[in-house]
């Protein structure tokens, strides 16, 4: 075909822009969440792991005896390098020559487009899924309200959150919701100013345009993706399913991806000219700052959120930059 030649790179250079274009992936990108500092160069060398440096510190000084020549005994303290796996990602179709007839080459770049598009979407499951297993396997940013006396989302709940992280949390400038947690906080801000139509309307409408929410919660940006999957509860009564809202300091993300992602034609040899396969796959990482991957195994999706498989890298909590609050929606 006359176009093999380049259609690789023109369709590598449509999945990416698929890639960017979607607005949740992009209001991420723009967040500062991410920091990919260490990890740009990482992702077309190969490989299944992604090395990063972990969070030491140095062993708490004591007070030695002047008059004393005792030796003094070192603490021992974790290593300097860790890992995060990388990610691999495939989107395949078949297509008969009829189905390249009908569609034209055009159909195959507006595919590219739409895988693109799709890898967006996985890595913001792929990152709620790394974050719910690292926090489970910290223990202390987690605040559970699904027991409480109000187990939606509100104002007082977050800003308790925000307390785990310590002397830092005015540092968790970005939260990431899903839409029905946050259509609990447009309830409890409408709710706390008058029953009224109108009043409900400017508090739940206009001052969160105008960034009021971000205002109260002492946030920059707040996303809100349906892409942060919820934890189904028991049985099927409506508010006992589970959604996890994450608030974040900048650059508390290990962050890369693939920058020229891989296009593959392939022509099925048992009916030359009649099947083809079209191929587009991404490689991409993840990985909370404070956190290694601790198996030797690269993960499938649900190793990937298996919090046994995660193991803290840092001798301080407050060097995660993640506070999680679970709770259930109405």
């Amino acid at each position: 075909m006359a176009y093999a030649g380049y259609i690789p790179v023109v369709q590598s250079k449509f999945m990416l822009e698929g890639l960017f274009s979607n607005a949740k992936f992009a209001q991420l990108m723009g967040s500062g969440l991410f920091d990919a500092a260490t990890l740009a160069s990482v992702i077309d060398k190969g490989g299944d792991f992604a090395n990063v440096p972990l969070v030491v510190q140095a062993p708490d000084f004591t007070h030695i005896d002047l008059t004393s020549d005792a030796a003094n005994t070192g603490t021992r303290i974790s290593t300097n390098t860790g890992k995060i796996p990388i990610c691999r990602d495939v989107s395949q179709v078949a297509l008969t020559q009829v189905d390249r007839v009908r569609t034209g080459e055009e159909w195959i770049g507006k595919m590219s487009l739409s895988a693109g598009n799709k890898i967006a979407k996985r890595s913001i499951k792929q990152l709620d899924r790394i974050l719910k297993a690292t926090l489970t396997a910290q223990g202390t940013h987690i605040k559970d309200i699904t027991a409480a006396s109000t187990k939606t989302v509100n104002i007082g709940a977050l800003q308790d959150c925000k307390t785990l992280l310590g002397d830092q949390a005015a540092d968790l400038s970005i939260m990431l919701i899903h839409s029905k947690a946050v259509n609990n906080l447009y309830k409890e801000l409408s709710g706390s100013a008058s029953s009224g139509y109108a009043a409900n309307a400017i508090v739940a409408g206009d001052m969160i345009r105008n960034g009021a929410l971000n205002s109260i919660l002492g946030v920059g940006t707040i996303i809100v993706s349906d892409d942060l999957t919820k934890e189904y509860g028991t049985g099927s009564s409506t508010g006992s399913d589970e959604y996890w809202t994450y608030l974040c300091r900048p650059n508390a993300v290990h962050f890369a991806y693939q920058e020229a992602p891989t296009f593959s034609e392939f022509v099925d040899s048992r009916v030359p000219s009649t099947m083809y396969t079209l191929s587009w796959r991404m490689e991409y990482c993840l990985g909370p700052k404070g956190f290694a991957w601790n198996t030797t195994a690269n993960p499938d999706d649900t190793s990937l959120g298996d919090n046994t498989h995660w193991i803290v890298a840092t001798e301080d909590h407050r060097n995660v930059g993640i506070v999680a609050l679970v709770s259930q929606a109405t």
